[in-house]
């Protein structure tokens, strides 16, 4: 509403000109993806989401605002692969402390037998396709969309079918 008011306000003087119509987008937030129905993630995620959705169906609002769904364009396979890495670094932590129900619950393991631990249990929890996979499709984690292009370009194409939707209402 600010952003509204103050485009307003610049082009007042204008007296000649048309009436600046402002498009808003809201795309609601998929951090970690759609979660299960049956989760605690799911019923606070939903309330979010709903929230976030709100304002596109307020009177004075529904004409120039739009919610965006974006939960679908979650990448499932990445979102997988991050939580083996999620895994990989918890036992990491396991290796690097005197973890009771860690492989190193004495901690006599030499910096040499953590590496070599390590090597063997990330190739044995996340396959070569699944790394390549990673190295060319995610960037960050989960609450950054994975940092996956594929999601943003999904979401884009959204949010302008959206705005074009918004653009030809009379």
């Amino acid at each position: 509403m600010i952003l509204t008011a103050a485009l307003l306000c610049v082009l007042s003087p204008l007296s000649h000109a048309k009436p600046l119509k402002v498009f808003i987008l809201a795309g609601q937030s998929n951090m970690e993806g759609p979660a299960s129905i049956d989760t605690f993630d799911y019923s606070q995620m939903s309330i979010f989401r709903k929230a976030m959705a709100a304002p596109a169906s307020m009177t004075g609002f529904k004409d120039n605002v739009a919610a965006v769904e974006t939960a679908s364009f979650w990448s499932a396979e990445l979102a997988a692969i991050d939580e083996k890495n999620q895994k990989i670094e918890e036992v990491r932590g396991w290796l690097d402390h005197k973890d009771p129900i860690g492989p190193n619950a004495d901690g006599k393991m030499t910096d040499e037998q953590k590496s070599k631990y390590m090597k063997k249990f990330e190739a044995d929890l996340i396959s070569p396709a699944e790394a390549t996979m990673w190295k060319r499709g995610a960037s960050n984690a989960g609450y950054h969309y994975l940092g996956c292009a594929k999601t943003f370009a999904l979401m884009g194409k959204a949010f302008a079918e959206a705005n074009l939707k918004m653009m030809k209402k009379p």
